[in-house]
């Protein structure tokens, strides 16, 4: 299965998509693309999956630690993710919340912010 990751600027949010198989052998790279744009860019980082076919607990580790390096810098990782095979082991794995997942990339753009570390309860 091929695989494939692209980039784009829309206002705000740096959007990277993602396409075939996101798994133990593809993951390094959508890693390497991640902490890329969290270095060059200030906004917050949108992940497609759309064009994404299957995603193993490495996939979902890159996504976990993208969005935790994000929040500690008060960004939103927020992430569109179409129903199908692919969003069930969001749903399984019981992050449909925690990374802001959306079926669409409007839906991702108003996800919830991510948690105030620094906020007293």
């Amino acid at each position: 299965m091929r695989f494939a990751v692209s980039e784009r600027e829309e206002p705000g949010a740096t959007v990277i998509r993602v396409d075939g198989e996101l798994d133990v052998l593809t993951a390094p790279e959508l890693a390497a693309r991640l902490a890329a744009v969290t270095r060059r860019h200030r906004g917050d980082v949108v992940v497609d999956l759309r064009g994404a076919v299957f995603i193993d607990s490495v996939g979902l580790h890159v996504l976990l630690s993208a969005y935790r390096r994000l929040a500690r810098a008060s960004r939103r990782l927020s992430v569109v993710c179409a129903e199908g095979a692919v969003r069930r082991v969001f749903e399984r794995a019981r992050l449909i919340e925690t990374l802001g997942i959306a079926a669409s990339g409007e839906g991702a753009q108003a996800a919830p912010d991510p948690p105030d570390r620094h906020a007293s309860a």
